[in-house]
């Protein structure tokens, strides 16, 4: 992003609770619920194959779809195997590439084709009226946000451009915004080395083991030593699931670096539709080792169980409690 007028020391952070508070209830919106519903009505098979892998309940209002990044991070493969086990043939070495092909497409299905429909899923719900639909009066709802403040937004909707008219040099979309070509950041927080390099090493070495006390080539061997070479090489493909579904924070705040130089000095945060989730929450540490030290921390919240929870993430993070504000977001009416 390129900020062209001087920012307002004050930043507002935005999450899906934000669009929600503006959607009616009543009509598919951008929750992880409703992308569960769009999935089993348009792309069934990578609906089941999450319910699957990733143990997410067939009933999309169960509220554990709302966890739905969490869930990727919890991903089996067992299932994907018993798939492409007739594909496994170890006597003829020339026949991997089947079994190669069919996880690749699996895989696939749970990475690049999700992210793909998400971005269907988003652009089909804010261009489509039968598909979204916005209250009669969005003035009745909308909140006071500055246009020349600074905004992190988590969201892939326009809604702070097309109801409130923020500049988009104002706005980060740290995990990207809905459009065609669009690349969607979208998956779980754990670090892949923590599921591939192991595995792989050890699959390695045993490979290099068996040739080396065989002194020849292990597809020869799969017999005598109990190993089946296809097998182990399809495991290493399923393996990199985690490299394609990690979301790399990291590396996207590194790749924002110039958004959050400009957070230097901000004297309040407001935090508004925001969950706080754990795969999230480095983006919020860099915030504060930006933020003036003396900085407001105004966060909104939905239901009474979830004020004390954010309280507690933002006291983790070593912000003080009486820096810490919290608000219901329908009682949000004044700039502080």
């Amino acid at each position: 992003m390129t900020i062209t007028t001087a920012p307002r020391k004050q930043l507002f952070i935005i999450g899906n609770g934000f669009d929600l508070h503006h959607w009616s209830r009543t009509y598919p919106n951008t929750s992880y619920n409703a992308f569960a519903v769009f999935l089993k009505n348009n792309r069934p098979d990578i609906f089941n194959l999450l319910t699957q892998t990733c143990f997410l309940p067939y009933d999309t209002a169960d509220p554990l779809w709302a966890q739905f990044e969490g869930a990727l991070a919890d991903f089996e493969p067992e299932e994907i195997f018993e798939k492409i086990r007739d594909y496994i043939d170890d006597t003829n070495p020339h026949n991997f590439g089947a079994a190669g092909w069919e996880v690749k497409k699996y895989i696939n299905l749970l990475t690049k084709n999700m992210a793909e429909a998400l971005n269907e899923f988003i652009s089909f719900g804010c261009t489509n009226p039968h598909a979204v639909k916005y209250p009669d009066n969005i003035c009745d709802l909308s909140l006071p946000l500055p246009q020349e403040a600074l905004y992190l937004s988590f969201n892939y909707t326009d809604t702070l451009e097309r109801f409130y008219q923020i500049p988009t040099s104002q706005i980060c979309y740290i995990h990207g915004k809905s459009g065609i070509g669009s690349n969607l950041m979208i998956g779980h927080g754990v670090d892949p080395l923590d599921h591939n390099e192991q595995p792989r090493k050890e699959r390695h070495s045993l490979y290099e083991e068996l040739r080396q006390v065989s002194g020849k080539n292990p597809w020869e061997d799969i017999n005598e030593d109990h190993y089946s070479l296809s097998e182990n090489l399809v495991r290493e493909e399923i393996d990199y699931y985690w490299s394609k579904s990690f979301k790399d924070i990291r590396s996207n705040i590194q790749k924002n670096k110039s958004f959050f130089e400009y957070c230097q000095g901000i004297s309040t945060i407001t935090i508004i539709g925001h969950s706080l989730s754990e795969v999230d929450l480095p983006y919020f540490e860099k915030i504060k080792s930006k933020a003036s030290s003396s900085a407001k921390w105004e966060v909104s919240f939905y239901k009474r169980h979830e004020r004390k929870k954010k309280e507690d993430i933002l006291l983790s993070l070593g912000i003080a409690k009486e820096k810490i504000s919290l608000f219901k977001l329908q009682n949000y009416t004044a700039i502080r």
